[in-house]
C-alpha cells in the first residue's frame, strides 16, 4: 500500500487509490517479486513479462539500453474502447533515441498503441491505432528522477499526464485498440528505442482514467515475495523495504517496521531511533518469522507496516502458505 499521489508531500496516513467500478486492470507490475527474468503481472490477466533486464533492487527494475522485455498474446487488450497506461519511472541522463516505455504491436506492423519518451526533447510521447509515436506532451522531464507518466485515451482524445498533472490534450478519435499480438515493455516492437533507466511500477487499465485513479507515488512499503512458503514448527525468511518514491529526502523519528498476522502478533522486527531515505533510496531489513507448530495448514494474511510515534506510515500485505508435509 503507498501513500496518495504527491511527489513533494507527506501524511502520515496510508491510502490506496481505487478504480472505478467500471474500469478492469489488463496489466499491472508491481515490481515486488524482483529476480530472475519475469517480471509479473498481478492483474489476473496472466501478462507476465520475458525481459532480459537484471537490475532488480528492492521494489525497482533497472534497465540499461538493449535490454527489453515481451508478453505476447497480452490477456484482456484486445479490442478496448478506453485506455490508460501509467508507469513509476525515473529515466538515466545517457538515454538514446526515443525511449519507450511501451509498444503494444508485432514488429513491422500498425501498433495498437505506443508510449513513452521524445527524445531531445525529454517530453512524454505516444499514440493509439498508428505506426509511431505522433503526439506528445509538454513539459519536460527531469532527467534521474522519478515521475509518474500517465497516457489516457477515451475514444475522443488522448491526454498525457505527468506527475498527476495534465500535460497535454489532443483530438484523436481512432476507434477501439486494434488487436495485440505482443506487447512490448522498455523497447518498440522487435527492439530499439530502448528504455534505459528504472521502472518502479506499471498498470495498464481498459478505462480512461483521472488523476484520482492514478497509482500512487510517495512512500512505499513490501516484501520482496508477495507469498513464502513454510511449514509448522519452521521459521520463515524473508526481506521486507521500504522506498522513497518522491524526489525529496523523508526522515521519520522513532520508526518501527511491524509485522502482524494471525499466527504471530504484534512482531516489532525493526526497531530504529531513525530512519532516513534519500530520492529512490530504499531500506531493506531481512526478518525471521517463526510459525507455530500447531498452525494448521493453510494461507494466512500479514501486514507489514512502518510506523512513526505510533502512527502507521505505509504498509503493506503478504501471504506466508503454512503447509503440511
Amino acid at each position: 500500500m503507498q501513500l496518495p499521489f504527491s511527489a513533494s508531500t507527506l501524511a502520515l496516513t496510508t491510502a490506496i487509490a481505487t478504480l472505478p467500478a467500471n474500469a478492469a486492470t489488463v496489466g499491472h507490475w508491481e515490481v515486488l517479486d524482483g529476480s530472475g527474468a519475469l517480471l509479473e503481472d498481478s492483474s489476473g490477466q496472466g501478462n507476465d513479462v520475458t525481459t532480459t533486464a537484471t537490475g532488480w533492487d528492492d521494489g525497482r527494475l533497472c534497465v540499461d539500453a538493449g535490454e527489453y522485455g515481451v508478453a505476447d498474446d497480452p490477456g484482456g487488450m484486445d479490442g478496448m474502447p478506453a485506455l490508460t497506461v501509467e508507469i513509476i519511472f525515473s529515466l538515466d541522463a545517457d538515454y538514446l533515441g526515443n525511449p519507450r516505455f511501451f509498444q503494444a504491436g508485432a514488429p513491422g506492423d500498425a501498433v495498437a498503441f505506443n508510449f513513452g519518451i521524445l527524445g531531445g526533447s525529454e517530453v512524454l510521447a505516444g499514440d493509439v491505432n498508428g505506426f509511431n509515436p505522433d503526439y506528445s506532451g509538454a513539459t519536460q522531464v527531469s532527467l534521474g528522477e522519478i515521475h509518474h507518466a500517465a497516457m489516457v485515451y477515451d475514444g475522443a482524445t488522448l491526454e498525457f499526464y505527468l506527475d498527476g498533472n495534465l500535460d497535454a490534450t489532443h483530438i484523436l478519435a481512432a476507434g477501439a485498440l486494434w488487436d495485440i499480438p505482443s506487447l512490448y515493455v522498455f523497447s518498440e516492437a522487435g527492439g530499439g528505442q530502448f528504455f534505459d533507466g528504472c521502472m518502479y511500477e506499471a498498470r495498464i487499465s481498459d478505462t480512461a482514467l483521472d488523476p484520482s485513479g492514478f497509482l500512487p507515488i510517495g512512500l512505499r512499503v513490501a516484501t520482496a515475495r508477495a507469498t513464502v512458503v513454510s511449514r509448522p514448527g519452521s521459521i520463515v525468511g524473508f526481506t521486507g523495504w521500504a522506498r522513497d518514491l518522491g524526489n525529496a529526502p523523508l526522515s521519520f523519528d522513532g520508526a518501527k517496521i511491524r509485522i502482524t498476522g494471525p499466527l504471530n502478533d504484534s512482531n516489532v522486527l525493526y526497531d530504529g531511533s531513525a530512519i532516513w531515505l534519500g530520492p529512490s533510496e530504499a531500506l531493506s531489513h531481512t526478518f525471521v518469522l517463526p510459525v507455530d507448530a500447531s498452525a494448521i495448514a493453510g494461507i494466512y494474511t500479514y501486514e507489514l507496516a512502518l510506523t512513526s510515534g505510533g502512527t502507521d506510515i505505509a504498509s503493506d500485505t503478504f501471504e506466508v502458505d503454512v503447509r503440511t508435509p
